[in-house]
């Protein structure tokens, strides 16, 4: 009778341990799905957030080119300002337009879709291709001669910058709140500081580029000049291009010097913050490419005559560490997953790069060595 009680007492006990151990599965269970949600909501809301700034922006650029053909078919009522050079007193407001609307006079087709991936510097991966696309304004035959020379200089806007007025307008156009930065993080200085001015940022009180590309191709007919080595994103307006010229452009008068962080190659020396080890490809990863490559070559889609072509370009843009400053400085615990206990690799793409097209995912070492995955498509967007 005695055993009879303490087997349904038994029996109890483990109903009862069951049942909380649901609960908490359960619980659990709520609390991923509740972080899951938190998760999608927040970056719904900053990419919500993001296409709201780029749709203003937009519209403030539209109303700065209307207002500038009014105000053109009127120079006696533009009013005249005469800003003298004051060492000693304060500095002179900012006069007339914030923005100078610059005629573009063509388009940049760019294997770079993206910022992400887009080189720092341009000439730091060679066959970075790119195109220059005249708009029909532009006569055709002003490139003839352009093939005389081996590179240009190309004068572009930073175009994909959510702040590219450089601070908010009021409604006769004149700036009344400058959102500017005076100083940047430097990714070759693991995050450190500078002056904006003292650096090469996109984001500058005049959002222009200014880029140094070999000229490939000249093709006058089409309107259409092929570059190399070039660091702009697809899409991004030219302004001008000139041709370089040795004898004045490169400077011989003068001891030419730059700090430390700029003259050091971050793709060659140890303990430099942008240096990779080596770049690897997993087992079957350029098959992949090659298959995904042949099917936008076949209809024109790729800058690349050939898929060996494509490969040496993917290697160079990840031949120096493309992350942000705070993604490469937050990543050594996910580095550090990516190996099993007997050293095996497993190659799961953590990260990833638009190029000419083509999503690429790979993995960043923590001893600095990347490899590419198999995981390699169409850019879905």
């Amino acid at each position: 009778m005695l055993k009879g009680r303490r087997d349904v007492q038994s029996r109890d006990t483990r109903q009862e341990g069951d049942e909380t151990c649901e609960e908490e599965t359960d619980t659990v269970v709520a609390l991923k799905a509740a972080l899951s949600r938190e998760t999608a909501l927040k970056a719904a809301e900053r990419a919500g957030r993001i296409r709201a700034e780029r749709q203003l922006r937009d519209m403030k650029l539209l109303l700065l080119a209307r207002e500038e053909k009014v105000t053109d078919s009127d120079e006696q009522g533009r009013k005249r300002v005469d800003v003298g050079v004051n060492r000693k007193g304060p500095r002179p407001e900012s006069c007339g337009a914030v923005v100078v609307p610059f005629p573009v006079l063509g388009t940049f087709r760019s294997s770079f879709s993206r910022r992400n991936g887009t080189p720092r510097q341009s000439q730091l991966v060679p066959l970075a291709r790119g195109q220059v696309i005249l708009h029909s304004h532009v006569p055709n035959a002003a490139l003839e001669g352009l093939h005389e020379f081996g590179h240009i200089w190309l004068i572009y806007s930073f175009h994909a910058n959510t702040n590219v007025l450089g601070g908010r307008l009021s409604e006769s156009m004149e700036q009344v709140r400058s959102t500017l930065r005076a100083k940047v993080r430097v990714p070759r200085l693991d995050g450190e500081r500078r002056g904006v001015l003292a650096t090469r940022s996109p984001h500058r009180p005049a959002p222009i580029g200014l880029s140094l590309v070999a000229v490939r191709r000249v093709d006058v007919k089409r309107g259409l000049l092929d570059v190399g080595g070039a660091d702009l994103v697809d899409g991004t307006p030219i302004i001008d291009l000139k041709p370089y010229v040795p004898f004045c452009d490169e400077p011989r008068n003068g001891k030419v010097f730059a700090p430390r962080w700029v003259v050091l190659d971050g793709g060659g020396i140890e303990g430099e913050p942008l240096h990779i080890t080596g770049v690897k490809w997993s087992s079957g990863a350029k098959e992949v490419l090659r298959e995904v490559w042949t099917s936008r070559a076949c209809t024109g889609k790729s800058l690349y005559d050939t898929a060996e072509d494509l490969e040496t370009f993917v290697e160079q843009v990840l031949s120096r560490d493309i992350r942000s400053t705070h993604l490469r400085l937050n990543s050594k615990f996910i580095a550090s997953n990516l190996h099993k206990k007997d050293n095996e690799e497993v190659n799961v793409g953590r990260w990833e790069v638009v190029l000419d097209g083509i999503l690429i995912r790979y993995d960043v070492s923590l001893g600095g060595e990347v490899t590419v995955s198999k995981r390699i498509e169409k850019n879905p967007a």
